[in-house]
């Protein structure tokens, strides 16, 4: 049976969104308002001491496990959108009723994965921290003599600061670009089938997503314009392309259920 190509399914999306922005809007405000305190939060933690390394990495886990519920209560939003049902913000909270113990089983190994390759990042950073407090200390001097040549050797010992940090960092974001991959269906599964156990739900994600990685994969890449607009305009259009990009991953979820049905 052929694929529906990603742009129609981006397509269906734009049309479906049209009307209930106010909606998705809402649910995504309510989103980054209950994210924001605990994100500040955890990245607030010291990590002087392997104990506090530690802790660190536990409260990481658990504020990854705390973007799964709300993860859940977002792709009910879209489903229903998708479905054409009524969505409400409040369904951004789906999965703190009653869902908790699925959603960790489900999204503990995602969790671990990015936990774990975020440890190269906090040692790197770790290991920079004196170079980067001797810096500032001399980009104050330097910024207040104005010397140029001064400014120079300044720049080039960030450059290498940053440079030294980054095969780190690109290790992290590539780590988590794959594990969200992989488990990227099982939020939506969950959804459609409450009442499945925990590792059927992931063997249903890998079952659904063979022969469709791909296709995915580009559906993710096809977004990397939207990505750029919203650097260019400080972020604002995020409001849009967000909504727009979580519309198109559940019309490719109910896309791959229907070709499975052979609707």
């Amino acid at each position: 049976m052929n694929k529906t190509p990603i742009s129609v399914l981006k397509r269906q999306s734009r049309e479906q969104l049209f009307g209930r922005m106010g909606t998705v809007i809402g649910a995504f405000l309510v989103h980054i308002l209950c994210l924001f305190p605990a994100y500040f939060i955890v990245s607030g933690m010291g990590i002087e001491n392997i104990f506090l390394l530690l802790t660190f990495l536990l409260a990481d886990l658990a504020f990854e496990i705390y973007v799964a519920m709300f993860d859940v209560g977002e792709s009910l939003i879209y489903l229903k959108t998708s479905l054409n049902d009524q969505a409400a913000v409040t369904d951004i909270f789906a999965a703190f009723k009653g869902m908790f113990s699925k959603v960790f089983a489900i999204r503990i190994i995602p969790s671990l994965i990015k936990v774990i390759c975020r440890v190269p990042l906090v040692l790197s950073s770790i290991s920079a921290t004196p170079l980067i407090m001797d810096y500032m200390e001399e980009a104050n001097k330097v910024f207040l003599s104005n010397d140029v040549e001064a400014m120079s050797a300044l720049s080039q010992k960030a450059l290498s600061i940053y440079s030294a940090m980054l095969p780190s960092f690109l290790f992290f974001i590539i780590a988590s670009l794959v594990a969200n991959i992989l488990f990227s269906q099982v939020s939506f599964i969950l959804l459609d089938y409450p009442d499945m156990a925990p590792l059927d739900i992931i063997k249903n994600n890998f079952r659904i997503m063979k022969g469709n990685w791909l296709r995915y994969i580009y559906l993710l890449f096809s977004f990397i314009p939207w990505v750029l607009a919203m650097l260019c305009c400080c972020g604002l259009s995020i409001i849009w392309s967000y909504p727009y990009f979580k519309a198109t991953c559940a019309q490719f979820y109910l896309d791959i259920m229907r070709k499975r049905s052979g609707n």
